[in-house]
């Protein structure tokens, strides 16, 4: 579609001219333009991080939960030849190297 006012509309980046520039469908959220002129198109969007960080953030966590449950596996493997203070303060340990890995991602 010809957008038919044009002085709501910045010119082409190209030609600099607002005669013939159509708005163009990219993606759903992308809004962009095709100039009739000079055969240029040009989009504008907004660059949204959030969705990548919070799958990275989500990453991180499950990867830190995985260390500590395969550190707890080897401890409970390793449990009938320690004595109770060593056990203790392996558990200790270990759920103090979970909570830095929370506070750490988040």
């Amino acid at each position: 579609m010809t957008v038919a006012e044009t002085s709501n509309i910045d010119p082409c980046p190209c030609c600099d001219t607002t005669a013939g520039v159509q708005l163009i469908t990219i993606y759903p959220r992308v809004r962009a333009w095709s100039c009739a002129v000079c055969g240029v198109n040009w989009a504008i969007t907004v660059v949204n991080s959030c969705p990548y960080l919070d799958l990275l953030i989500a990453a991180v966590e499950v990867s830190v939960a995985r260390s500590v449950l395969r550190q707890a596996i080897a401890l409970a493997d390793q449990a009938p030849i320690l004595t109770d203070v060593e056990l203790r303060a392996r558990l200790v340990a270990l759920a103090g190297r979970a909570q830095w890995g929370c506070r750490r991602v988040r």
